[in-house]
């Protein structure tokens, strides 16, 4: 098991959160976050060029935003995520010089091929909780309808996703 530094409560648990080597056993959603951070997971084929093409196209510059769609039920059928570093902000929302924190950004595919973009520790944990309980996105029947929303926590809002 891997040690974790001495880090400040807050540091930890969003290290932890976002860490599979603190998990135990092999469950869909470590299944997932393994090769997120082996660099990205995709639950679509990516086996022509085509397949290739749609799935860079779409982390460089998604159809919409997530955060466009509150309340917008969406028919999820992929899922592309990947590790980003941003540069770290303090409570108020103001940069920390020489500080930087990951973050998943996660495209959201519906049964069209439309794709939703988004990098939210919020909506990723309610994508994490969603393979959790249903699998991984390729191994499903049918989409799952979701629909992302905003929740306030202090002074922030934070993107969400419900299932339908």
């Amino acid at each position: 098991m891997q040690t974790l530094p001495k880090l400040a409560s807050k540091e930890r648990k969003k290290l932890t959160m976002f860490n599979q080597n603190l998990v135990p056993k092999e469950t869909p959603a470590t299944m997932m976050e393994s090769s997120i951070f082996g660099g990205c997971y995709c639950s679509l084929p990516m086996n022509t060029d085509e397949e290739k093409k749609k799935i860079f196209n779409a982390t460089n510059r998604a159809d919409a935003s997530l955060r466009e769609c509150i309340n917008m039920p969406i028919e999820m059928m992929g899922l592309y995520i990947e590790p980003v570093e941003f540069e770290a902000k303090d409570d108020d929302g103001r940069p920390i010089e020489g500080k930087t924190q990951l973050s998943p950004r996660m495209i959201i595919f519906d049964k069209d091929g439309k794709s939703y973009g988004c990098c939210s520790m919020g909506a990723y944990n309610s994508i994490k909780r969603i393979v959790s309980m249903y699998g991984l996105p390729d191994t499903w029947d049918k989409p799952i309808t979701i629909v992302p929303g905003l929740v306030t926590s202090g002074k922030n809002q934070v993107l969400t996703i419900t299932i339908a």
